[in-house]
């Protein structure tokens, strides 16, 4: 007997064919689910094969213009703690493709056979007068120059200069800035310094031995008094960015997405348990009156259970392996994804093999927990009841419920056949609703996270009250009130407002501070406190309106006081306002011009314009802030423009590409519920086989069997909806918060 129901297992697969694959790729499908634990650690092994491969920096320096000679060099790169060194020209300026001018960023390469720090891996080495496009700058969009191409990149003078494309490249320290547009170019530092119209560097980079946070300080102050003491010293141009170790560019992109992917995960593995346990469930079910059969000829409760309990560990076994060769697949390919779309690098295949061992095991185990507590049901079930093909339905018809659907009479007969299925499989319907709103709540909660992130962009775009933004060039000259009187008589400007922006930080984390009047252009709401005042301005005082991030970080309120680190030293401030959007992500700081002129060491003089145009078309403002350029240009101050409505439509279109991950694990989550309902409603019709035949032998027509089945999957649905409407809010509130 035993012997027969071992064979019994096999013959369970191999006799329904279509039910064995169907609750296979069901298993699958849940167990795959079960990779996407393995994103955020793959990814951050891609990363860090790529920080390796790209020498990226620790400590990165922007410094006002200056020679630095080899020897100058040498003694930096003996300083304590320096193991490399770099120094290298950069210039931010505006190319021509097409009709448009798009904002363009050009490094210069010291020696392309020797990169000891932030190195840029190549397909050519550029001659002079050359230029390298970052493999960036085409998955991105923003141009398709290729080997061969001409650039029309506009110098400092304001000329414009033809730049024959070499080759392609990519950067780990420079290529992020694609993702707001830019677009990036590599030449040599000859090239870089002729488009400059300047001698000398304006970044320098280190590697340290130990790149902790006490010793990297320690040389960024070690490389400060160098540079001040030497025969042509210069000074920091805005706040060093110390890498801290094991982090990389947009690290804290991914891991706030990872926080999503946290939520969107536990979804997918609760989606996947539920698919389980109706799977097996309905096999156990379907086959009720095999069980009575089999007990009717002598067998064993135990050996029934372990009969079907072998076959349930067959299917998980074949589930767990498929599964688990999907999810290595599926992973691989939304890691290779971002990975290209951030950074245009192809990481090599890799798995996580105990994510991969966590999902099969879980595959495995749930087959049989699942099948346990169906099993018991069944073998309860009186062995007349199971050979009479009542099975596990048996008691239909005790309930309070079932006896109101049964005397249902205003219903038609189809729609109460159809509630009382729903009714009668109490446990494979309350499964699959809940897979339903699981399904309908993640889509509802991914549409809310992409309209509040769409939300927030606006909102943060609608605090600058302006049409186009003047930038200095790092370490060039900045702007006095000679030059905003020039600008502000010109034709098409309605205003302009001068503003000193810098980096500073707080604790390790990196604040925006905004020097401007009280009178601004910049709208920050406020949800408590005031704004700067007249009488701030006039006395210098060190006031603040702290952004609303960095006031929950840090527990900050009117009356707080709050020390940052500028580059030129400490600086304390006094809380006075907090503000109410994101922009930055609310790790702003305003004070007043006077105020953060004082603070920087640089009295009288702005590196930001912002201007207001008399007509706000696209068009309009698109030629002002080209006039505008080229007219500071000749005066000699070489500037960068950044026009608002682009850059607006530039920042949505990075948040759409950043929630292209979560939304394919958020669709992995839906096609789960809805293989879920086709899964039970398929279930049913291959258990019903026998009644419906009774029902065709009854009269009921093609059309009425039609209305039973679609009555059944419509109120699942709809019940699962219902449910799924509540839930979906809860679930926008976690991905939001």
């Amino acid at each position: 007997m035993r012997s027969a129901l071992a064979r019994k297992s096999w013959t369970d697969l191999s006799r329904r064919p279509t039910r064995a694959v169907l609750t296979t790729l069901t298993l699958a499908l849940a167990v795959a689910s079960f990779g996407i634990l393995a994103i955020p650690s793959l990814m951050n092994r891609a990363m860090q094969a790529e920080v390796a491969q790209a020498r990226l920096y620790d400590v990165s320096i922007p410094v006002d213009a200056v020679n630095l000679s080899a020897s100058q060099l040498s003694e930096l790169a003996r300083l304590p703690n320096v193991s490399a060194v770099t120094a290298r020209t950069t210039f931010a300026t505006r190319t021509l493709i097409g009709s448009r001018r798009v904002d363009t960023q050009v490094w210069g390469v010291p020696d392309f056979a020797s990169q000891p720090v932030d190195s840029v891996v190549t397909s050519a080495r550029p001659g002079a007068g050359d230029v390298l496009v970052d493999v960036r700058d085409q998955i991105a969009g923003i141009s398709a120059a290729k080997a061969g191409d001409v650039l029309h990149v506009q110098a400092a003078d304001g000329s414009m200069r033809s730049l024959e494309v070499a080759g392609s490249a990519r950067a780990m320290a420079f290529n992020q800035n694609t993702m707001t547009g830019y677009l990036e170019l590599y030449a040599t530092q000859a090239t870089v310094q002729r488009l400059r119209g300047l001698t000398g560097v304006n970044l320098v980079e280190l590697r340290l031995r130990d790149p902790h946070s006490a010793a990297a300080h320690a040389t960024v102050a070690e490389v400060r008094s160098f540079l001040a003491a030497q025969p042509n010293p210069t000074a920091f141009s805005n706040l060093p960015t110390i890498r801290s170790p094991g982090d990389w560019p947009l690290k804290t992109v991914f891991d706030a997405r990872s926080k999503i992917l946290d939520i969107l995960i536990v979804l997918a593995v609760v989606s996947a348990v539920f698919l389980i346990a109706n799977t097996i469930r309905t096999l156990v079910a379907e086959q009720s009156r095999e069980v009575g059969v089999m007990r009717a000829v002598g067998a064993s409760g135990r050996d029934v259970r372990n009969s079907y309990l072998r076959t349930a560990a067959l299917l998980g076994i074949l589930g767990s392996v498929v599964g688990a060769a999907i999810g290595i697949g599926l992973t691989a390919l939304l890691v290779k994804m971002f990975a290209r779309m951030v950074y245009g690098i192809s990481p090599g295949f890799a798995v996580d093999w105990p994510v991969v061992a966590v999902g099969a095991v879980a595959g495995f185990a749930c087959a049989l927990l699942t099948a346990w507590p169906a099993l018991h049901r069944a073998l309860r079930v009186p062995v007349h009841a199971a050979l009479a093909g009542e099975g596990l339905v048996s008691q239909f018809g005790e309930g309070h419920l079932d006896r109101v659907v049964m005397h249902a009479g205003s219903l038609p007969s189809p729609l109460r056949i159809g509630v009382r299925n729903i009714i009668r499989q109490r446990g494979r319907s309350t499964t699959t609703i809940v897979q339903i709103a699981l399904a309908v709540a993640t889509l509802l909660g991914l549409l809310s996270l992409a309209l509040a992130v769409s939300e927030v962009t606006d909102q943060s775009w609608n605090v600058l009250d302006y049409d186009v933004t003047l930038s200095a060039q790092a370490g060039g000259p900045q702007y006095g009130p000679s030059v905003v009187n020039l600008v502000r008589a010109q034709p098409g400007v309605a205003g302009v407002e001068a503003a000193d922006w810098s980096q500073v930080s707080h604790q390790g984390e990196t604040l925006y501070a905004l020097g401007v009047h009280a009178a601004t252009f910049v709208r920050e709401p406020l949800t408590t406190g005031r704004w700067l005042t007249a009488r701030d301005e006039r006395t210098g005082a060190d006031v603040a309106v702290i952004g609303s991030a960095a006031a929950r970080r840090w527990d900050l309120r009117p009356g707080s006081r709050i020390t940052v680190t500028t580059a030129v030293g400490p600086a304390t401030f006094t809380v006075v306002g907090v503000g109410g959007s994101q922009a930055n992500n609310g790790y702003n700081l305003y004070t007043t011009l006077v105020a953060l002129q004082a603070v920087t060491h640089h009295p009288g003089t702005a590196n930001s314009l912002l201007v207001r145009a008399t007509s706000s078309g696209h068009h309009a403002v698109d030629v002002l802030a080209a006039r505008l350029e080229g007219t500071l240009a000749r005066l000699g101050h070489p500037s960068r423009s950044q026009v608002m409505y682009a850059g607006r439509a530039s920042d949505q279109a990075t948040a759409r590409s950043t929630l292209v991950i979560v939304e394919g694990i958020g669709l992995l989550i839906v096609a789960i519920g809805m293989l879920g309902l086709v899964n039970a409603i398929t279930m049913s019709i291959i258990e019903r086989t026998r009644e419906i035949g009774v029902l065709r032998c009854l009269g009921a027509r093609a059309r009425d069997l039609r209305r039973i089945f679609r009555t059944e999957t419509l109120a699942l649905a709809l019940i699962g909806f219902l449910l799924a409407v509540p839930l979906g809010w809860l679930l926008a509130h976690a991905l939001q918060w």
